[in-house]
């Protein structure tokens, strides 16, 4: 059963980043990013929190590993993943001089349409809903990546989504009894470091803007 359930959260996973990446290909009105570069990263933090959650459970995985492997991933692993996922995509672009606003763009855009389409999904087939939270503020944010997207550039209009979703995220947890994103449990710390990441990526992005003219 816990196999079973493993297996349709990963079809779910899988499938809903396909149509982010889809989205992204079709009616991105910057498309900066290359395609196969997302998908990549995307592959990435997959694997990498598959490594975070044998990290994580090592003593158990060394007795059962089908026990670890079976059950979906803790929220650390996803943490694990999307630390080291960040640290390879930010060392390939300073070795192949890639414009790290950019591929930020480009990854931001394809999550927030895999995620609102994992959540659907979620409260449509599965009846979660918990998921109405997710796309409550989804929508919010994808309302603004429409409105502005042709208007900002890459790196301010990332940092813009990063700070409303996590903020969303934040302000959520006073109604709702937790906040997940693709099934993982999201902790307040991790949600506010994500917020002062999108409000420092702002503010890098408007300063760097700003010299530009001095």
């Amino acid at each position: 059963m816990a196999t079973t359930a493993a297996i349709i959260d990963i079809l779910m996973l899988l499938g809903s980043w396909l149509v982010g990446l889809i989205v992204y290909r079709l009616f991105a009105a910057q498309r900066v990013a290359k395609l196969e570069d997302i998908a990549g990263v995307v592959l990435n933090i997959i694997l990498l929190t598959w490594v975070g959650k044998v990290v994580f459970q090592l003593p158990l995985f060394l007795q059962d590993p089908i026990a670890v492997l079976a059950y979906p991933s803790s929220a650390n692993a996803l943490y694990f993943g999307i630390f080291i996922a960040f640290i390879l995509l930010t060392r390939k672009a300073y070795k192949e001089s890639i414009d790290l606003n950019k591929q930020l763009y480009g990854f931001v855009y394809s999550l927030l349409f895999a995620s609102f389409s994992y959540n659907t999904t979620d409260l449509i087939v599965f009846e979660n809903t918990f998921a109405i939270y997710n796309l409550i503020i989804l929508a919010v944010v994808v309302i603004t990546l429409i409105i502005v997207d042709q208007h900002l550039k890459p790196g301010l209009l990332s940092g813009l989504l990063i700070s409303l979703w996590s903020a969303g995220h934040l302000i959520m947890q006073f109604w709702a009894p937790f906040t997940t994103t693709f099934s993982f449990l999201l902790a307040p710390w991790f949600v506010a470091v994500v917020l002062i990441a999108g409000i420092s990526l702002i503010i890098h992005t408007t300063r760097k803007k700003v010299s530009r003219y001095d």
